[in-house]
C-alpha cells in the first residue's frame, strides 16, 4: 500500500467518524460501523499502528452484536477473529514484547478467539475461526515450550484444516504451522509418525515461496532421513532447503543443507554434491554459523572421491577445530575416531609418494594425533553407520521469523 492510499484510508476514517458524531441515532449507524471498521483493519495492516487495530476490533465487534444469529453475524465473527489475531502479530513482531508479556498475549488472543468458535453455525467463517484459533495456540506454544500447549493448539489446527478448502485465508499458514507443529513434537517425543504426519500436512503448501513452507517441509523430511535412511526423503530435504535459500540466504539453513548434501554424496559417491556440500558449509563458516565436523567430513569425502590432498589437509583442519570447541561427551570417542582416520589417510597420502618410506607404527600415528586418539582407539567399536550417525547430531536452526513488515500467522 503506497501512502497516497494510507492518505486516502485516512480520509474514509474522518468522513464516517464525522457521519457517526452528528448523527449518533441514524439508523444507518451499522453500515456505518462497518465501513469505519474496513478502514481501520485496512490501515492497521499497513502502518503497524496499535490504536487503529484496537478501534477496528471494537467497530467489528459494535457490528457483528447489530445482528442475532445469521450469516452476517458469522462474518462478523470471524472478521473479529481476524483482526484479534493481526492485531497480536502486529504486537509481537512489529512491536516487540518482552516473553512472559508475549506468552500473555498469546493467551489472551487465543482465548478471545476461542470464545467466538461456538457462537457460529458450521461452515466456511466457523473454519477460518477455527483455524485462527489453532494458529494462536500453536503461537502460545510456541512461546511457551510446554508440550501441552503444543498438543492443545494441534488438536484444534489439524482437525480445522480438514475441513478448509485450499483457497481459503489462512489455509497455506495453518499447514505450514501445523507441519511445524507436529516438527516440534516429533523433536521432543521422537515418534515417527508426527514426521509423516507434519509432511503431510505441509504438502498442501510444497509449491509455496514462503521460505518458511519450505523451511518446515525440508526440517520434516531431514527428520525421517535421519530416523529411517529413505534416500527419497533426503532428495525431498535437499530440494525444500534449496527452494527456501534461494529465497532466504540463511547461515544455519546453508549448514542443514550443506550436511545433507555431503550424506547424499557419501551415498551415491557423488562428487558434484560433495562440491556442493563443501560451498555451503563454507558459506555458512563465512556467515558465522560454522559446522567444521559437517565441512571436515565433507571434505574428507571429497579427498577419497577425487584424492586432492588439499582436501585431505583441510579436512584435518576443519576436525580440529570441531574438537577444540570441546563436542558433546558422548560422540567424543566417534570425534577422535574420525579425526584419526584422517591422520592415518595423510600418513598414507605421504607413504604413497615415498614407497621407499616404513610404515608407521600406531604409536607414531597416535603421537601425531596429538589428542586423545588412543582412548578412541582403545575403547571403540564403531562402524561406519555410528560414525555417519554423529554427524547427524541435530542442528534445529528454530523458528524463522518471515520476511515482511508483518510475519503471517
Amino acid at each position: 500500500m503506497t501512502d497516497p492510499d494510507v492518505a486516502e484510508l485516512t480520509l474514509t476514517i474522518a468522513h464516517y467518524e464525522a457521519l457517526i458524531a452528528a448523527s449518533p441515532a441514524d439508523e444507518r449507524i451499522p453500515e456505518w460501523w462497518y465501513e469505519l471498521a474496513a478502514a481501520y483493519h485496512e490501515r492497521a495492516d499497513h502502518s503497524g499502528d496499535l490504536s487503529d487495530w484496537d478501534r477496528a476490533v471494537t467497530l467489528h465487534r459494535q457490528w457483528r452484536d447489530t445482528f442475532p444469529a445469521c450469516e452476517e453475524r458469522d462474518v462478523g465473527s470471524a472478521t473479529l477473529a481476524e483482526a484479534l489475531w493481526q492485531r497480536f502479530l502486529t504486537a509481537f513482531h512489529r512491536h516487540g514484547m518482552p516473553e512472559p508479556e508475549g506468552i500473555v498475549q498469546a493467551r489472551t488472543t487465543a482465548a478471545a478467539i476461542g470464545d467466538l468458535v461456538p457462537e457460529v453455525e458450521p461452515g466456511a467463517m466457523a473454519t477460518i475461526i477455527g483455524m485462527l484459533h489453532g494458529l494462536a495456540l500453536v503461537r502460545v506454544a510456541s512461546l511457551t515450550g510446554e508440550p501441552a500447549d503444543l498438543d492443545d493448539g494441534i488438536a484444534v489446527l489439524a482437525p480445522a484444516l480438514e475441513g478448509a478448502d485450499p483457497g481459503m485465508p489462512y489455509h497455506e499458514d495453518g499447514r505450514v504451522e501445523l507441519c511445524q507443529a507436529y516438527v516440534e513434537r516429533a523433536l521432543r517425543n521422537g515418534e515417527p509418525g508426527d514426521l509423516d504426519l507434519a509432511i503431510r500436512a505441509g504438502t498442501p503448501a510444497a509449491g509455496s515461496d514462503d521460505p518458511y513452507a519450505q523451511h518446515a517441509l525440508a526440517s520434516a523430511y531431514q527428520l525421517r532421513w535421519d530416523a529411517g535412511n529413505d534416500p527419497a526423503d533426503l532428495d525431498s530435504a535437499i530440494a525444500h532447503w534449496q527452494r527456501a535459500l534461494a529465497v532466504v540466504a540463511e547461515p544455519s539453513g546453508f549448514a542443514e543443507c550443506g550436511r545433507l548434501l555431503a550424506e547424499r554424496a557419501e551415498v551415491r559417491s557423488d562428487l558434484a554434491d560433495a562440491d556442493e556440500a563443501i560451498a555451503l558449509l563454507e558459506e555458512a563458516a563465512g556467515a558465522g554459523e560454522p559446522r567444521w565436523w559437517y565441512l571436515g567430513m565433507a571434505l574428507q569425502l571429497r579427498w577419497q572421491l577425487a584424492g586432492q590432498r588439499a582436501d585431505l589437509d583441510r579436512a584435518a583442519e576443519c576436525l580440529d577445530r570441531d574438537l577444540a570447541e570441546s563436542p558433546a561427551t558422548e560422540w567424543l570417542v566417534f570425534a577422535h575416531w574420525e579425526r584419526l582416520a584422517v591422520t592415518g589417510a595423510r600418513v598414507e597420502a605421504e607413504i604413497a609418494n615415498d614407497p621407499t618410506r616404513p610404515p608407521p607404527t600406531s604409536a607414531t600415528l597416535l603421537t601425531r594425533r596429538g589428542r586423545s586418539g588412543r582412548a578412541a582407539l582403545a575403547t571403540t567399536t564403531t562402524g561406519s553407520g555410528s560414525r555417519r550417525q554423529w554427524r547427524r547430531t541435530q542442528s534445529w536452526p528454530g523458528r524463522r521469523t518471515r520476511s515482511g513488515s508483518t510475519p503471517r500467522g
